[in-house]
């Protein structure tokens, strides 16, 4: 299953309130599809999609801090 990006924004936002093991499922998913992006965008910093992995990889990092 490929997540959009629209998806990626929505787990950042929601986060907060999952189990690690959730937000773990949904970081394979967001994997999955970032490396299928065009080869151009992937590594930049600009990219839309960079930005949302980098927020929820954030906001995982919280979590797991937390546990």
């Amino acid at each position: 299953m490929k997540c959009s990006i629209i998806e990626c924004k929505n787990l950042a936002k929601k986060v907060h309130t999952m189990r690690l093991s959730e937000i773990e499922r949904e970081l394979t998913k967001c994997n999955r599809c970032f490396f299928s992006l065009n080869p151009s965008d992937r590594y930049s910093k600009k990219s839309q999609a960079y930005k949302t992995r980098n927020e929820v990889g954030a906001a995982y990092a919280l979590a797991y801090f937390k546990k």
